[in-house]
Protein backbone atom coordinates (compact mmCIF):
# COMPACT_ATOMS: atom_id res chain seq x y z
CA UNK A 1 0.00 0.00 0.00
CA UNK A 2 2.81 2.35 0.86
CA UNK A 3 4.59 1.75 -2.56
CA UNK A 4 1.22 2.11 -4.11
CA UNK A 5 0.63 5.27 -2.39
CA UNK A 6 4.12 6.79 -3.15
CA UNK A 7 3.31 5.71 -6.82
CA UNK A 8 0.09 8.10 -6.81
CA UNK A 9 2.10 10.68 -4.97
CA UNK A 10 5.05 10.59 -8.14
CA UNK A 11 1.72 10.81 -10.61
CA UNK A 12 0.02 13.94 -8.77
CA UNK A 13 3.65 15.36 -9.06
CA UNK A 14 3.50 15.35 -12.77
CA UNK A 15 0.13 16.66 -13.08
CA UNK A 16 0.87 19.27 -10.51
CA UNK A 17 3.43 19.96 -12.77
CA UNK A 18 1.96 20.49 -16.08
CA UNK A 19 -1.43 21.78 -14.69
CA UNK A 20 0.43 25.07 -12.47
CA UNK A 21 3.75 24.77 -15.13
CA UNK A 22 6.29 24.77 -12.12
CA UNK A 23 8.08 22.18 -10.59
CA UNK A 24 9.00 24.29 -7.35
CA UNK A 25 5.52 24.75 -5.98
CA UNK A 26 4.69 25.76 -2.31
CA UNK A 27 1.15 25.59 -0.60
CA UNK A 28 1.68 28.72 1.31
CA UNK A 29 4.85 30.43 0.06
CA UNK A 30 4.54 33.48 -2.38
CA UNK A 31 7.96 35.17 -1.40
CA UNK A 32 9.31 34.80 -5.03
CA UNK A 33 6.34 36.06 -6.95
CA UNK A 34 6.70 39.91 -7.91
CA UNK A 35 4.02 41.67 -6.20
CA UNK A 36 2.00 42.32 -9.39
CA UNK A 37 0.93 38.78 -9.52
CA UNK A 38 0.65 37.97 -5.95
CA UNK A 39 -2.72 37.00 -4.14
CA UNK A 40 -5.12 40.23 -5.00
CA UNK A 41 -9.20 39.80 -4.74
CA UNK A 42 -9.81 43.45 -6.51
CA UNK A 43 -10.98 43.81 -9.88
CA UNK A 44 -8.54 46.82 -10.16
CA UNK A 45 -4.97 45.25 -10.66
CA UNK A 46 -2.69 46.92 -13.08
CA UNK A 47 -2.90 45.18 -16.38
CA UNK A 48 -0.38 47.49 -17.77
CA UNK A 49 2.50 46.63 -15.13
CA UNK A 50 1.68 42.98 -16.00
CA UNK A 51 2.24 44.02 -19.71
CA UNK A 52 5.21 46.00 -19.25
CA UNK A 53 6.37 42.90 -16.97
CA UNK A 54 5.29 39.97 -19.97
CA UNK A 55 7.02 42.35 -23.08
CA UNK A 56 10.00 41.54 -20.96
CA UNK A 57 9.38 37.96 -19.50
CA UNK A 58 6.34 36.08 -21.07
CA UNK A 59 2.39 35.40 -20.33
CA UNK A 60 4.12 31.61 -19.75
CA UNK A 61 5.87 32.92 -16.83
CA UNK A 62 3.07 35.08 -15.74
CA UNK A 63 0.84 32.29 -15.52
CA UNK A 64 2.96 30.14 -13.80
CA UNK A 65 3.67 33.39 -11.26
CA UNK A 66 -0.16 33.89 -10.68
CA UNK A 67 -0.87 30.41 -10.23
CA UNK A 68 1.64 29.43 -8.06
CA UNK A 69 0.32 32.52 -5.63
CA UNK A 70 -3.56 31.43 -5.92
CA UNK A 71 -2.99 27.47 -5.64
CA UNK A 72 -3.30 25.42 -1.86
CA UNK A 73 -1.81 21.99 -2.33
CA UNK A 74 -2.37 19.29 0.55
CA UNK A 75 0.10 16.41 -0.32
CA UNK A 76 -1.03 14.11 1.80
CA UNK A 77 -4.35 14.24 0.32
CA UNK A 78 -3.41 14.23 -3.23
CA UNK A 79 -5.68 17.79 -3.65
CA UNK A 80 -4.34 21.36 -4.59
CA UNK A 81 -7.36 23.94 -4.22
CA UNK A 82 -6.74 26.91 -6.58
CA UNK A 83 -8.22 30.03 -5.96
CA UNK A 84 -9.92 32.50 -9.61
CA UNK A 85 -9.49 35.71 -8.80
CA UNK A 86 -9.70 38.59 -11.15
CA UNK A 87 -5.94 38.39 -11.88
CA UNK A 88 -5.95 34.81 -11.87
CA UNK A 89 -8.76 35.08 -14.67
CA UNK A 90 -6.73 38.04 -15.94
CA UNK A 91 -3.45 36.05 -16.76
CA UNK A 92 -4.71 32.74 -17.71
CA UNK A 93 -7.09 34.07 -20.31
CA UNK A 94 -4.11 36.02 -21.54
CA UNK A 95 -1.77 33.09 -21.88
CA UNK A 96 -4.32 30.57 -23.62
CA UNK A 97 -4.91 33.74 -26.09
CA UNK A 98 -1.12 33.68 -26.76
CA UNK A 99 -1.12 30.17 -27.15
CA UNK A 100 -4.20 29.64 -29.50
CA UNK A 101 -3.57 32.93 -31.25
CA UNK A 102 -6.78 34.63 -30.06
CA UNK A 103 -7.21 38.53 -31.46
CA UNK A 104 -7.68 40.61 -28.24
CA UNK A 105 -11.23 41.30 -28.60
CA UNK A 106 -11.60 37.26 -28.07
CA UNK A 107 -9.32 38.01 -25.03
CA UNK A 108 -10.87 40.34 -23.40
CA UNK A 109 -14.13 38.34 -24.17
CA UNK A 110 -12.80 35.01 -22.99
CA UNK A 111 -12.10 37.21 -19.72
CA UNK A 112 -15.48 39.28 -19.08
CA UNK A 113 -17.22 36.21 -19.64
CA UNK A 114 -15.46 33.68 -16.91
CA UNK A 115 -14.25 36.86 -14.21
CA UNK A 116 -16.35 37.21 -11.22
CA UNK A 117 -17.23 40.82 -9.90
CA UNK A 118 -15.60 39.81 -5.67
CA UNK A 119 -18.47 41.43 -3.64
CA UNK A 120 -21.09 39.19 -5.66
CA UNK A 121 -19.57 35.81 -5.63
CA UNK A 122 -15.70 33.57 -5.88
CA UNK A 123 -14.71 31.08 -7.62
CA UNK A 124 -12.30 28.09 -6.98
CA UNK A 125 -11.11 25.26 -8.55
CA UNK A 126 -10.32 21.92 -6.74
CA UNK A 127 -7.87 18.76 -8.49
CA UNK A 128 -8.44 15.70 -6.48
CA UNK A 129 -6.56 12.49 -6.92
CA UNK A 130 -7.43 8.60 -5.32
CA UNK A 131 -6.67 5.61 -4.97
CA UNK A 132 -10.34 4.70 -4.11
CA UNK A 133 -13.43 5.97 -6.29
CA UNK A 134 -15.41 7.31 -3.37
CA UNK A 135 -12.69 9.69 -2.62
CA UNK A 136 -13.84 12.04 -5.27
CA UNK A 137 -17.16 11.40 -6.17
CA UNK A 138 -19.25 14.87 -5.99
CA UNK A 139 -21.96 12.92 -3.78
CA UNK A 140 -19.33 12.32 -1.05
CA UNK A 141 -17.97 15.82 -1.09
CA UNK A 142 -18.88 19.59 1.03
CA UNK A 143 -17.35 22.85 0.11
CA UNK A 144 -17.43 25.00 2.70
CA UNK A 145 -16.07 28.46 3.07
CA UNK A 146 -15.15 29.73 6.29
CA UNK A 147 -14.06 33.44 6.90
CA UNK A 148 -13.97 34.73 10.55
CA UNK A 149 -16.99 33.38 12.40
CA UNK A 150 -18.92 32.91 9.43
CA UNK A 151 -19.16 30.08 6.87
CA UNK A 152 -20.69 29.39 3.61
CA UNK A 153 -21.42 26.53 1.56
CA UNK A 154 -21.10 26.11 -2.05
CA UNK A 155 -24.02 27.70 -3.96
CA UNK A 156 -22.61 25.57 -7.24
CA UNK A 157 -20.16 22.41 -7.32
CA UNK A 158 -19.41 20.89 -10.91
CA UNK A 159 -17.61 17.97 -11.84
CA UNK A 160 -15.60 19.15 -14.87
CA UNK A 161 -13.70 15.96 -15.27
CA UNK A 162 -13.23 12.52 -13.82
CA UNK A 163 -10.30 10.37 -15.18
CA UNK A 164 -10.33 6.64 -14.36
CA UNK A 165 -7.26 4.19 -14.81
CA UNK A 166 -5.12 3.18 -11.60
CA UNK A 167 -6.33 5.77 -9.67
CA UNK A 168 -8.74 8.24 -10.04
CA UNK A 169 -8.55 11.97 -10.83
CA UNK A 170 -11.69 14.87 -10.62
CA UNK A 171 -11.61 18.12 -11.10
CA UNK A 172 -14.21 20.60 -9.33
CA UNK A 173 -15.22 23.88 -9.93
CA UNK A 174 -16.55 25.44 -7.07
CA UNK A 175 -18.37 28.86 -6.69
CA UNK A 176 -19.62 30.97 -4.07
CA UNK A 177 -22.67 33.19 -4.62
CA UNK A 178 -23.16 35.89 -2.18
CA UNK A 179 -25.64 37.76 -3.77
CA UNK A 180 -28.71 35.53 -2.57
CA UNK A 181 -26.65 34.98 1.13
CA UNK A 182 -25.65 37.81 4.30
CA UNK A 183 -23.64 40.20 2.16
CA UNK A 184 -19.81 39.69 1.01
CA UNK A 185 -17.37 38.20 3.60
CA UNK A 186 -14.46 40.31 4.56
CA UNK A 187 -10.80 39.88 3.01
CA UNK A 188 -9.26 38.49 5.80
CA UNK A 189 -8.10 35.07 6.29
CA UNK A 190 -10.36 32.73 3.86
CA UNK A 191 -10.59 28.94 4.21
CA UNK A 192 -11.79 26.32 2.20
CA UNK A 193 -12.89 22.94 3.37
CA UNK A 194 -13.54 19.65 1.40
CA UNK A 195 -15.69 17.92 4.11
CA UNK A 196 -16.09 13.96 3.04
CA UNK A 197 -19.95 13.34 3.68
CA UNK A 198 -19.65 9.69 3.49
CA UNK A 199 -17.53 9.06 6.75
CA UNK A 200 -15.17 11.15 8.83
CA UNK A 201 -12.61 13.75 7.03
CA UNK A 202 -11.72 16.97 5.85
CA UNK A 203 -9.20 19.26 4.00
CA UNK A 204 -8.20 23.47 4.44
CA UNK A 205 -7.14 25.41 2.28
CA UNK A 206 -6.57 29.12 3.30
CA UNK A 207 -5.67 31.61 1.01
CA UNK A 208 -4.67 35.11 3.78
CA UNK A 209 -5.30 38.79 2.37
CA UNK A 210 -3.82 40.26 5.01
Amino acid sequence: MKKFKMILIILLGVILFIGLHSNSLSGQETNEVPKIFQLNPSLDFNKEEIKEWVDEYSWEKANSLTRKSHTRINEEELTYARFYTPIMFWVEKNFMGEQRFWSKEKIKKEYNSHVRKPEQSSYFMVAKMAANKASVKKENLKFVLKVGDKHWEASSVTLRELKEDQYYKAIFDIEFDFTDMEGHPEWSKWTLYLIRKDRLGRQEFVWDFN
